[in-house]
């Protein structure tokens, strides 16, 4: 099974296909169910096994976890509403919408590991070094 005989792009951006009010009940997105599942079974991984993560990057993987469970979950309602055939809520536009919210958001989490995560553990670093030269019963 090759990936391009897969996916045909001309569908995903063609006009009279987004716009669709009745989508067909059968297609290729059902493997969009299988990617959709084994998202949300990663975030279930993540949240169960949160506390053996380093203090300094649980955020990133709440973060990550969050993504995951809820465009997992979000998607797979889209997908049972198209197999239910239910005018517009089946569309491709909600399909594709739900695409670019998970871009925008894989953003957010990237900029979020890359620029925050290094501000925030050079300030705890910078805190630690001036508190290394106070008295023993001073606190900040």
């Amino acid at each position: 099974m090759k990936i391009p005989s897969l996916i045909n792009f001309k569908d995903l951006v063609s006009f009279t296909r987004i716009f669709e009010i009745t989508p067909s009940g059968t297609g290729k997105y059902l493997y969009l169910g299988i990617l959709f599942s084994l998202g949300l079974i990663t975030a279930c991984v993540i949240w169960f096994f949160n506390h053996l993560i380093k203090k300094d990057w649980q955020n990133l993987y709440a973060k990550i976890t969050g993504l995951l469970a809820t465009i997992s979950i979000i998607g797979l309602v889209l997908i049972a509403l198209r197999y239910q055939q239910v005018p517009y809520l089946g569309s491709r536009l909600l399909m594709d919408i739900l695409g670019l919210i998970t871009v925008f958001w894989i953003i957010d989490i990237v900029r979020y590991r890359y620029v925050t995560i290094p501000e925030e553990l050079g300030k705890r670093q910078k805190k630690a070094e001036f508190t290394k030269y106070l008295p023993k019963n001073y606190k900040i």
